[in-house]
């Protein structure tokens, strides 16, 4: 018996892949700020900020893929052509809406969530750095949410393939 299944890491490596290029993107992404002023540490800080923001999009991302998957995965098992198409249908509705629903709610409450996180202690740039970060990543952190919900089917069929390539 071995103790690690191919299939097991054939369904892992994508994920892991995606979140290890997420992870380089976001270091790459924090050294090119820092390098646009080198005297001032409002503009890391601010990008810091938003964080929280992305681990939200990403948490309900990752949970409309889980559930997606499963279910998925139990309709095809079973030969259920019409569960399936039901699945993808609310995929699209539920990653559509989540994503409608935070895209919305980062735009016009921006201010009120930088506020939230950066409480009485930060200065104006820092905020200023944060807010226009924040109204420029919302579309990519909502259309997060679709992307993932949507790639619950991918995961669900056992279409890793499909599924690398998306991330």
């Amino acid at each position: 018996m071995k103790l690690i299944d191919r299939g097991v890491l054939a369904l892992a490596a994508p994920v892991f892949a995606g979140h290890l290029l997420a992870f380089l993107f976001g270091a790459a992404d924090t050294v090119f700020v820092s390098m646009l002023d080198r005297e001032s540490t409002a503009l890391v800080t601010g990008i810091g900020l938003t964080v929280p923001l992305n681990l939200l999009a990403l948490a309900l991302g990752t949970g409309l893929m889980a559930g997606t998957a499963s279910y998925v995965a139990r309709a095809s098992g079973g030969k259920n052509a019409a569960a399936v198409a039901k699945a993808g249908r609310a995929a699209l509705a539920l990653g559509g809406g989540g994503a409608a629903v935070l895209g919305a709610a980062l735009l016009f409450g921006a201010d009120a969530f930088i506020g939230a996180f950066a409480g009485s202690g930060a200065d104006a740039a820092t905020r200023a750095a944060a807010r226009e970060y924040l109204l420029g990543a919302a579309p990519g952190y909502a259309l997060l949410v679709l992307e993932l919900s949507l790639l619950g089917l991918l995961v669900g069929s056992g279409d890793t393939g499909a599924y690398g390539k998306a991330m």
